[in-house]
């Protein structure tokens, strides 16, 4: 199968903790059914609800262990040329991320750790709980960004690890706008014009990022997608991106084995093949690299 793929966000990393590896599981993702695509790219996010840095460290160390116990699959990357290497030898580019920044215990001296210890790329400032950097879109929504909210997306840009907006109240989002100078990226979000829920971005959000330079990552979690979650109803997300310049901007961020409600025709990366076809059929086969490949590993390329 001739199709190349980078997504950038699941949840695999906390799924297969104590129960599963990442070989082969009956999850939504494996590295032996990720395989069939080429060049392949995955960001695996860290993820504990409620969690801490303790979780995080064994998440991460996990991980670790099952990219070397899976390297003729898998490369543990920490930048662009990393990556391209992987992609050379066949494997999957792995990189790994922070769903919530309590996970670092929302701590600049740990953020500043993860990225030189272990290459973190990109650090989701929430998740469905407000922490003490800011608000989420479901948790105490009206607030933005704390003074230590500021200067923890500061100290990302400072250190070169992408900050996600997705999850993130409204407020903290427009907040981040303000401070960062660096490409921003909303790893799983879609478009709230297309169905009205806070985890959906606005245009003008969009719009925001666009200017940024940065990417926004198709979620295929069905509540965020419209009543019957099925690929046209992706498709809709995607052509109302598209509508308003992100074809340079868009790419996919699944939220495999982060979420219960798939589309339909998708049961796992197995299926993901679907979705590609039917972006190409409706937009073409450079939109659809553009998507499913180019435009995350252009952006993952400046770390």
């Amino acid at each position: 199968m001739n199709i190349p793929y980078f997504d950038t966000h699941c949840d695999t990393a906390s799924e297969i903790m104590g129960r599963y590896g990442l070989r082969e599981n009956p999850l939504h993702l494996d590295l032996a059914r990720g395989s069939r695509y080429a060049p392949r790219g995955q960001v695996f996010a860290c993820f504990a609800d409620g969690g801490n840095y303790d979780d995080y460290t064994k998440q991460r160390d996990n991980l670790m262990a099952e990219f070397r116990k899976n390297r003729e699959l898998a490369a543990f990357c920490r930048n662009g040329k990393d990556a391209e290497k992987a992609y050379k030898d066949g494997k999957t580019a792995a990189f790994i991320s922070v769903e919530g920044a309590e996970l670092l215990d929302c701590s600049i001296e740990k953020l500043e750790r993860a990225k030189t210890d272990d290459g973190l790329c990109i650090v989701t400032l929430t998740w469905n709980h407000a922490n003490p950097l800011s608000g989420s879109n479901c948790d105490r929504p009206e607030e933005g960004l704390t003074c230590l909210g500021k200067a923890f997306v500061r100290a990302c840009d400072k250190f070169g690890v992408f900050v996600d907006v997705s999850h993130l109240s409204d407020k903290g989002f427009w907040d981040v706008m303000e401070i960062t100078e660096k490409p921003v990226i909303a790893t799983h979000s879609n478009s709230r014009a297309v169905h009205k829920h806070t985890r959906n971005l606005t245009d003008d959000m969009f719009r925001a990022i666009i200017e940024t330079g940065g990417i926004v990552g198709i979620n295929l979690y069905g509540e965020f997608l419209g009543a019957e979650p099925d690929i046209k109803s992706v498709l809709k997300h995607v052509e109302h991106f598209l509508n308003m310049g992100g074809e340079t901007h868009l790419a996919v961020g699944a939220d495999l084995d982060g979420c219960d409600i798939l589309p339909a025709e998708i049961g796992g990366i197995q299926d993901m093949h679907r979705l590609y076809y039917e972006i190409e059929n409706n937009f073409g086969k450079s939109i659809a690299e553009n998507i499913y490949f180019n435009n995350a590993m252009t952006l993952l390329s400046r770390l």
